[in-house]
Protein backbone atom coordinates (compact mmCIF):
# COMPACT_ATOMS: atom_id res chain seq x y z
CA UNK A 1 0.00 0.00 0.00
CA UNK A 2 1.67 3.48 -0.54
CA UNK A 3 2.32 5.64 1.64
CA UNK A 4 0.50 8.88 1.85
CA UNK A 5 1.56 12.05 2.94
CA UNK A 6 0.26 13.41 5.84
CA UNK A 7 1.76 16.14 8.83
CA UNK A 8 1.23 14.42 11.28
CA UNK A 9 3.15 10.87 11.32
CA UNK A 10 1.44 9.44 14.52
CA UNK A 11 1.33 5.43 13.86
CA UNK A 12 -2.15 4.53 13.97
CA UNK A 13 -3.15 0.86 14.13
CA UNK A 14 -6.31 -0.34 12.65
CA UNK A 15 -7.49 -3.80 14.28
CA UNK A 16 -8.92 -6.24 12.15
CA UNK A 17 -9.82 -9.86 13.99
CA UNK A 18 -11.24 -12.17 11.72
CA UNK A 19 -13.31 -15.17 11.76
CA UNK A 20 -14.55 -17.11 8.89
CA UNK A 21 -14.76 -13.76 6.88
CA UNK A 22 -13.66 -14.77 3.40
CA UNK A 23 -17.15 -13.45 2.02
CA UNK A 24 -17.02 -10.00 2.37
CA UNK A 25 -12.92 -9.65 3.71
CA UNK A 26 -11.78 -8.20 0.25
CA UNK A 27 -14.20 -5.53 0.50
CA UNK A 28 -13.03 -4.37 3.64
CA UNK A 29 -9.77 -4.24 3.37
CA UNK A 30 -10.62 -2.03 0.18
CA UNK A 31 -12.04 0.02 1.87
CA UNK A 32 -9.01 0.38 4.45
CA UNK A 33 -6.24 0.85 1.67
CA UNK A 34 -8.88 4.17 0.63
CA UNK A 35 -8.65 6.03 3.70
CA UNK A 36 -7.58 9.23 2.86
CA UNK A 37 -5.13 11.80 4.33
CA UNK A 38 -3.68 9.15 6.97
CA UNK A 39 -0.65 7.06 7.55
CA UNK A 40 -1.77 3.52 8.47
CA UNK A 41 -0.98 0.06 9.62
CA UNK A 42 -2.99 -2.83 9.16
CA UNK A 43 -2.79 -5.17 12.27
CA UNK A 44 -4.70 -8.76 11.98
CA UNK A 45 -5.08 -11.34 14.34
CA UNK A 46 -7.28 -14.71 12.79
CA UNK A 47 -9.43 -16.16 15.62
CA UNK A 48 -9.33 -19.90 14.40
CA UNK A 49 -10.59 -19.14 10.68
CA UNK A 50 -11.48 -22.76 8.80
CA UNK A 51 -12.51 -20.62 5.29
CA UNK A 52 -10.05 -18.81 2.82
CA UNK A 53 -9.68 -15.85 5.15
CA UNK A 54 -5.95 -17.05 6.39
CA UNK A 55 -5.56 -17.39 2.37
CA UNK A 56 -6.55 -13.81 1.44
CA UNK A 57 -4.75 -12.48 4.73
CA UNK A 58 -1.26 -13.66 3.82
CA UNK A 59 -1.86 -12.65 0.03
CA UNK A 60 -2.16 -9.54 1.50
CA UNK A 61 0.78 -9.38 3.92
CA UNK A 62 3.31 -10.73 1.22
CA UNK A 63 2.16 -7.52 -0.81
CA UNK A 64 3.10 -5.58 2.27
CA UNK A 65 -0.64 -4.56 2.77
CA UNK A 66 -1.06 -5.86 6.32
CA UNK A 67 0.75 -7.36 9.34
CA UNK A 68 -0.59 -11.15 10.62
CA UNK A 69 0.02 -11.40 14.16
CA UNK A 70 0.87 -15.49 15.18
CA UNK A 71 -1.51 -17.34 16.74
CA UNK A 72 -5.27 -18.11 15.77
CA UNK A 73 -6.33 -19.61 18.91
CA UNK A 74 -10.19 -19.42 19.60
CA UNK A 75 -10.57 -16.49 21.85
CA UNK A 76 -14.12 -15.08 20.57
CA UNK A 77 -14.21 -11.60 19.44
CA UNK A 78 -13.78 -9.72 22.59
CA UNK A 79 -10.63 -10.76 23.84
CA UNK A 80 -9.32 -11.05 20.37
CA UNK A 81 -9.28 -7.64 19.73
CA UNK A 82 -8.09 -6.56 23.18
CA UNK A 83 -5.18 -9.00 22.75
CA UNK A 84 -4.78 -6.82 19.42
CA UNK A 85 -4.95 -3.72 21.44
CA UNK A 86 -2.23 -4.78 23.35
CA UNK A 87 -0.05 -5.42 20.56
CA UNK A 88 -0.26 -2.42 19.15
CA UNK A 89 0.21 -0.31 22.71
CA UNK A 90 3.81 -2.16 22.45
CA UNK A 91 4.23 -1.00 19.02
CA UNK A 92 4.30 2.10 20.16
CA UNK A 93 0.81 3.06 18.42
CA UNK A 94 -0.32 6.76 18.98
CA UNK A 95 -3.92 6.17 17.81
CA UNK A 96 -5.90 2.37 17.94
CA UNK A 97 -8.39 1.80 15.55
CA UNK A 98 -11.25 -1.46 15.64
CA UNK A 99 -12.12 -3.07 12.30
CA UNK A 100 -14.64 -5.73 11.61
CA UNK A 101 -14.26 -8.12 8.47
CA UNK A 102 -17.43 -7.30 6.90
CA UNK A 103 -18.21 -3.71 6.75
CA UNK A 104 -16.99 -1.08 4.38
CA UNK A 105 -15.58 2.22 5.89
CA UNK A 106 -15.87 5.59 4.46
CA UNK A 107 -12.90 6.91 3.04
CA UNK A 108 -12.48 9.90 5.51
CA UNK A 109 -13.29 7.93 8.55
CA UNK A 110 -10.07 8.38 9.93
CA UNK A 111 -9.25 11.39 9.08
CA UNK A 112 -12.35 12.90 10.75
CA UNK A 113 -11.65 10.74 14.15
CA UNK A 114 -8.36 12.02 14.18
CA UNK A 115 -9.97 15.62 14.01
CA UNK A 116 -12.19 15.02 16.49
CA UNK A 117 -9.19 13.69 19.24
CA UNK A 118 -6.73 16.30 18.40
CA UNK A 119 -6.03 18.32 21.43
CA UNK A 120 -7.08 15.42 23.94
CA UNK A 121 -3.57 14.19 23.73
CA UNK A 122 -3.15 14.82 28.04
CA UNK A 123 -6.21 12.52 28.87
CA UNK A 124 -8.19 9.52 27.82
CA UNK A 125 -10.33 9.83 24.90
CA UNK A 126 -12.31 7.87 22.85
CA UNK A 127 -14.67 8.31 19.24
CA UNK A 128 -17.75 6.53 18.60
CA UNK A 129 -19.60 7.20 15.33
CA UNK A 130 -23.08 6.48 14.15
CA UNK A 131 -23.73 3.77 11.28
CA UNK A 132 -25.77 3.12 8.00
CA UNK A 133 -27.08 -0.29 7.95
CA UNK A 134 -26.74 -2.05 4.67
CA UNK A 135 -27.84 -5.82 3.44
CA UNK A 136 -25.58 -8.54 2.42
CA UNK A 137 -25.21 -6.46 -0.93
CA UNK A 138 -24.46 -3.05 0.43
CA UNK A 139 -28.38 -1.98 -0.27
CA UNK A 140 -29.19 1.28 2.42
CA UNK A 141 -31.63 0.26 5.11
CA UNK A 142 -31.27 2.56 7.72
CA UNK A 143 -29.22 4.27 10.00
CA UNK A 144 -28.36 3.29 13.97
CA UNK A 145 -30.82 5.72 16.11
CA UNK A 146 -28.35 8.44 17.71
CA UNK A 147 -27.71 8.57 21.39
CA UNK A 148 -31.00 10.48 22.60
CA UNK A 149 -29.77 11.16 25.97
CA UNK A 150 -26.08 12.08 27.88
CA UNK A 151 -23.60 9.34 27.38
CA UNK A 152 -21.68 8.54 30.74
CA UNK A 153 -21.13 5.83 33.43
CA UNK A 154 -25.02 5.30 34.03
CA UNK A 155 -25.38 4.42 30.90
CA UNK A 156 -22.13 2.77 29.91
CA UNK A 157 -23.56 0.06 33.13
CA UNK A 158 -26.78 -1.28 31.37
CA UNK A 159 -26.29 -0.30 27.84
CA UNK A 160 -23.52 -0.24 25.40
CA UNK A 161 -24.07 3.12 22.66
CA UNK A 162 -20.31 2.10 21.17
CA UNK A 163 -20.30 0.24 17.84
CA UNK A 164 -16.83 -1.42 18.00
CA UNK A 165 -15.94 -0.68 14.39
CA UNK A 166 -16.68 2.95 15.02
CA UNK A 167 -14.07 3.11 18.10
CA UNK A 168 -10.78 4.96 17.73
CA UNK A 169 -8.96 5.51 20.75
CA UNK A 170 -6.08 7.96 21.61
CA UNK A 171 -2.72 6.79 23.40
CA UNK A 172 -3.77 7.47 27.04
CA UNK A 173 -6.95 5.64 26.09
CA UNK A 174 -5.02 2.54 24.48
CA UNK A 175 -3.10 2.53 27.63
CA UNK A 176 -5.93 3.01 30.14
CA UNK A 177 -7.41 -0.45 28.47
CA UNK A 178 -4.13 -2.03 27.86
CA UNK A 179 -3.83 -1.68 32.33
CA UNK A 180 -6.06 -4.18 32.71
CA UNK A 181 -6.98 -7.36 31.53
CA UNK A 182 -10.79 -8.54 32.13
CA UNK A 183 -11.97 -11.46 32.57
CA UNK A 184 -14.31 -12.33 29.92
CA UNK A 185 -16.14 -9.02 29.45
CA UNK A 186 -19.23 -9.51 27.08
CA UNK A 187 -17.72 -7.29 23.93
CA UNK A 188 -14.60 -5.36 23.54
CA UNK A 189 -16.56 -1.99 22.27
CA UNK A 190 -18.98 -2.40 25.49
CA UNK A 191 -15.69 -2.92 27.72
CA UNK A 192 -14.14 -0.05 26.04
CA UNK A 193 -16.97 2.62 26.52
CA UNK A 194 -17.58 1.48 30.22
CA UNK A 195 -13.39 2.15 31.23
CA UNK A 196 -13.15 5.29 29.01
CA UNK A 197 -16.79 6.99 30.25
CA UNK A 198 -15.32 6.12 33.91
CA UNK A 199 -12.19 6.89 33.63
CA UNK A 200 -11.54 9.05 29.99
CA UNK A 201 -13.56 11.34 27.55
CA UNK A 202 -16.09 9.17 25.33
CA UNK A 203 -16.63 11.32 22.05
CA UNK A 204 -20.13 10.42 20.12
CA UNK A 205 -20.38 11.27 16.75
CA UNK A 206 -23.44 11.56 14.98
CA UNK A 207 -21.62 11.47 11.23
CA UNK A 208 -22.53 7.84 9.58
CA UNK A 209 -18.38 6.36 9.52
CA UNK A 210 -19.26 3.24 7.72
CA UNK A 211 -21.51 0.55 5.90
CA UNK A 212 -22.63 -1.79 8.54
CA UNK A 213 -23.03 -4.77 6.65
CA UNK A 214 -26.28 -7.03 7.95
CA UNK A 215 -26.35 -10.95 7.42
CA UNK A 216 -26.62 -14.23 8.81
CA UNK A 217 -23.29 -14.38 10.43
CA UNK A 218 -23.11 -11.47 12.10
CA UNK A 219 -21.21 -12.15 15.56
CA UNK A 220 -23.33 -9.11 16.95
CA UNK A 221 -26.66 -8.56 14.49
CA UNK A 222 -28.74 -4.94 14.75
CA UNK A 223 -32.66 -5.73 15.76
CA UNK A 224 -34.48 -2.78 13.76
CA UNK A 225 -37.87 -2.71 14.95
CA UNK A 226 -39.05 -2.51 18.93
CA UNK A 227 -40.73 -5.83 18.83
CA UNK A 228 -37.51 -7.41 18.05
CA UNK A 229 -35.45 -4.98 20.45
CA UNK A 230 -37.72 -6.14 23.11
CA UNK A 231 -37.75 -10.28 22.14
CA UNK A 232 -33.69 -9.98 21.98
CA UNK A 233 -33.19 -8.27 24.77
CA UNK A 234 -35.46 -10.38 27.07
CA UNK A 235 -34.46 -13.54 25.40
CA UNK A 236 -30.89 -12.79 26.19
CA UNK A 237 -31.67 -12.48 29.66
CA UNK A 238 -34.69 -15.45 29.86
CA UNK A 239 -34.17 -17.56 26.87
CA UNK A 240 -32.59 -20.94 25.64
CA UNK A 241 -29.14 -19.26 25.48
CA UNK A 242 -29.15 -17.75 28.84
CA UNK A 243 -26.08 -15.27 29.31
CA UNK A 244 -24.57 -14.40 32.67
CA UNK A 245 -25.36 -11.00 34.41
CA UNK A 246 -23.62 -8.88 32.39
CA UNK A 247 -23.91 -5.82 33.52
CA UNK A 248 -22.77 -6.75 37.34
CA UNK A 249 -19.87 -8.76 36.27
CA UNK A 250 -18.88 -5.50 33.90
CA UNK A 251 -19.09 -3.36 37.59
CA UNK A 252 -17.08 -6.29 39.12
CA UNK A 253 -14.17 -5.77 36.91
CA UNK A 254 -13.94 -2.31 36.81
CA UNK A 255 -13.89 -1.72 40.77
CA UNK A 256 -11.33 -4.61 40.20
CA UNK A 257 -9.24 -2.96 37.70
CA UNK A 258 -9.95 1.07 38.10
CA UNK A 259 -10.93 1.39 41.56
CA UNK A 260 -8.13 2.96 43.68
CA UNK A 261 -8.01 5.22 40.33
CA UNK A 262 -11.44 6.40 39.69
CA UNK A 263 -13.35 9.54 41.14
CA UNK A 264 -15.28 8.26 44.15
CA UNK A 265 -19.19 8.69 43.14
CA UNK A 266 -17.85 6.95 40.45
CA UNK A 267 -16.33 3.66 42.98
CA UNK A 268 -19.66 4.58 45.20
CA UNK A 269 -22.02 3.55 42.21
CA UNK A 270 -19.83 0.91 40.81
CA UNK A 271 -20.22 -0.47 44.68
CA UNK A 272 -24.08 -0.14 45.14
CA UNK A 273 -24.50 -1.86 41.52
CA UNK A 274 -22.29 -4.71 42.71
CA UNK A 275 -24.21 -4.77 46.42
CA UNK A 276 -27.71 -4.74 44.63
CA UNK A 277 -26.94 -8.02 43.00
CA UNK A 278 -27.38 -9.19 46.62
CA UNK A 279 -29.39 -6.98 48.64
CA UNK A 280 -33.13 -5.67 47.51
CA UNK A 281 -33.11 -2.54 48.86
CA UNK A 282 -30.09 -1.67 47.63
CA UNK A 283 -31.64 -2.93 44.08
CA UNK A 284 -35.25 -1.43 44.59
CA UNK A 285 -33.65 2.15 44.95
CA UNK A 286 -31.12 2.12 42.10
CA UNK A 287 -33.32 0.43 40.10
CA UNK A 288 -35.59 3.47 40.00
CA UNK A 289 -32.87 5.78 40.45
CA UNK A 290 -31.71 8.45 37.98
CA UNK A 291 -28.12 7.86 37.92
CA UNK A 292 -29.03 4.93 35.66
CA UNK A 293 -30.94 5.55 32.15
CA UNK A 294 -30.92 3.66 28.71
CA UNK A 295 -30.92 6.07 25.57
CA UNK A 296 -34.72 5.27 24.96
CA UNK A 297 -37.97 5.73 27.54
CA UNK A 298 -39.04 2.54 26.97
CA UNK A 299 -35.64 0.41 27.20
CA UNK A 300 -34.97 2.47 30.68
CA UNK A 301 -38.38 0.92 31.49
CA UNK A 302 -37.06 -2.75 30.41
CA UNK A 303 -34.08 -1.87 32.50
CA UNK A 304 -35.31 -1.03 35.56
CA UNK A 305 -37.94 -4.38 35.11
CA UNK A 306 -34.87 -6.64 34.68
CA UNK A 307 -32.90 -5.08 37.84
CA UNK A 308 -35.93 -5.36 39.67
CA UNK A 309 -36.05 -9.10 38.98
CA UNK A 310 -32.30 -9.07 39.92
CA UNK A 311 -31.02 -10.32 36.21
CA UNK A 312 -28.90 -7.26 35.26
Amino acid sequence: MPEIPVADKSYLAILLSTYNGSRYLRAQLDSLYCQVGVDIRILVRDDGSADDTLTILQAEAGAGHLTIMSGGQNLGPAMSFLVLLRQAMGNGAQYAAFCDQDDVWRPEKMTRALDMLRGKEDHPAMICTRVELVDEMLRPIGFLPIPKRKIGLGNALVEDIATGCTIVLNRKAIELVCAYWPDRPQMHDWWCYLVLSCMGEVIYDPWPSLLYRQHGNNVVGVARTPVTRLLKRFRRFLGKHKQPAWCTHHARLLLDGYGNQMAAEHRILLQRFVRAKTDWKTRIGLAFSPELWRQGLIDTWIMRALMVMNLL
